[in-house]
């Protein structure tokens, strides 16, 4: 396996449409050429497809490079499929029926007021799958390719998903984080979210 010892910043600049590395210059894009060996090299591969991967493919895409985006899960990441969005919408839905049930000093009587958690969660899924769709198609317009599976760095410039293996000019690692738990007493218990 690979093992990084470094860290070297990269910039593709908007502007000028040339790279620029700390400490040395990057020749002008290859735009994904062929090798002798008939492996196709990428401008860039993009590991993980959250916020910050799947935008960072789509705009190297509309740049022109020619990218590839891995992802093993779903495209949007935790934020989109079981983070932030699912969070708004069931915030939302919680917000409702608490003014519902709060209408009454303000005038406006409502009867029968019930919070229907099944129907919460399919509105939820629609949500998501709508905006699923649409990263989805944001990467198909910028030209990005969409390769599903565990990604793992080979070498400078090269990613293996499977059997396969993959090489590009560079490597954008955007995988995310994990959520943890904070040792808190009683952030277990069963009323506790």
């Amino acid at each position: 396996d690979y093992k990084v010892t470094g860290v070297q910043t990269c910039a593709l600049p908007i502007s000028s449409m040339g790279r620029r590395c700390s400490g040395s210059e990057v020749p002008e894009r290859s735009q994904g050429q062929d090798r002798e060996g008939g492996s196709t090299v990428h401008d860039l591969i993009v590991i993980g497809a959250g916020p910050g991967g799947y935008e960072a493919a789509a705009h190297a895409g509309q740049m022109g490079r020619k990218v590839l985006l891995v992802e093993a899960g779903s495209l949007g990441g935790a934020c989109l499929n079981v983070g932030c969005i699912p969070a708004k919408v069931f915030l939302r839905s919680s917000r409702l029926y608490r003014e519902c049930n709060e209408a009454g000093p303000f005038g406006v009587l409502v009867e029968g007021v019930k919070f229907d958690a099944p129907i919460v969660v399919e509105r939820k899924n629609r949500i998501v799958a709508a905006l699923s769709r649409g990263v989805e198609a944001k990467l198909k317009g910028s030209g990005v390719k969409v390769v599903r599976g565990h990604a793992r760095l080979v070498g400078r410039h090269r990613v293996q998903v499977g059997e396969e293996q993959l090489e590009a000019e560079n490597v954008l690692v955007a995988t995310g984080s994990r959520p943890t738990v904070p040792p808190i007493p009683g952030i277990g218990a069963e009323h506790v979210l």
